[in-house]
């Protein structure tokens, strides 16, 4: 909410008359007026995690016919999982730009990926993801490698204190990395939105990373682009 906030108030605003304390006004809607909606899309998430392991433990006592059952429900609820989880992280994007209730953010979701076409572009959220996930994985073993050798180079004792200051890099460099590219996904995310809510702002507030941005999406899906904006109106003369 408060990285969504942030990219959304740099986006709306030119250059030189940013709002100051974007993101503590972010974050402060988030934990106020904008809580009820963060809390029914956790709230959501979680009902369909409680069902499938109440489902997993009435699995391990039935029959082969209710675990097929129940193998096949668990299935459908991953799905739904998974879909949840996606409609959450563009819902609460709608939420901290426009301070939309859960339900309206919902249904311009449902807009921005059904009736814009931007469904051709979930394979970009996905890339997104494992490149950020393999990246924090990195950077958590580039940590503990440093930590292990750290404990062998400069402590009397190494052999006793290596593993450990090894772990300990590995657990803190896991942490910030991912802090780190979380705020990263969620500015990609509130990218994607703005960019197709409204792309006359970033035009005339922030022209240079509109010409760039423009090309990279005209060259990639220029289908979806027909949606979002008229190309005509942009292209170069």
């Amino acid at each position: 909410m408060a990285v969504s906030g942030a990219v959304a108030s740099w986006w709306f605003h030119p250059a030189l008359d940013q709002k100051p304390g974007a993101v503590g006004s972010a974050l402060w809607r988030g934990m106020t007026s904008s809580l009820g909606s963060v809390a029914l899309g956790s709230l959501l998430v979680a009902i369909i995690e409680a069902t499938r392991a109440l489902l997993r433990n009435a699995r391990s006592s039935s029959g082969p016919i209710g675990r097929c059952c129940g193998y096949c429900l668990d299935c459908a609820l991953y799905c739904l999982d998974a879909y949840t989880r996606f409609l959450n992280r563009y819902a609460f994007v709608f939420v901290a730009m426009y301070g939309q209730t859960f339900a309206e953010a919902g249904s311009h979701v449902d807009d921005l990926f059904v009736r814009r076409g931007f469904w051709n572009t979930v394979v970009n959220d996905w890339v997104l993801a494992n490149v950020l996930m393999v990246s924090t994985l990195g950077i958590g073993l580039l940590t503990a490698l440093f930590g292990y050798v750290l404990g062998h180079a400069a402590l009397l004792h190494p052999s006793s204190h290596a593993g450990p200051l090894g772990l300990i890099g590995l657990a803190v460099g896991t942490l910030a990395a991912h802090v780190t590219f979380g705020a990263v996904s969620s500015g990609v995310a509130t990218v994607y939105v703005a960019f197709a809510e409204d792309p006359t702002a970033l035009k005339e507030n922030h022209p240079d990373a509109f010409e760039g941005l423009f090309e990279g999406w005209n060259s990639a899906y220029p289908h979806v682009l027909t949606h979002v904006v008229l190309i005509e109106e942009y292209q170069r003369p």
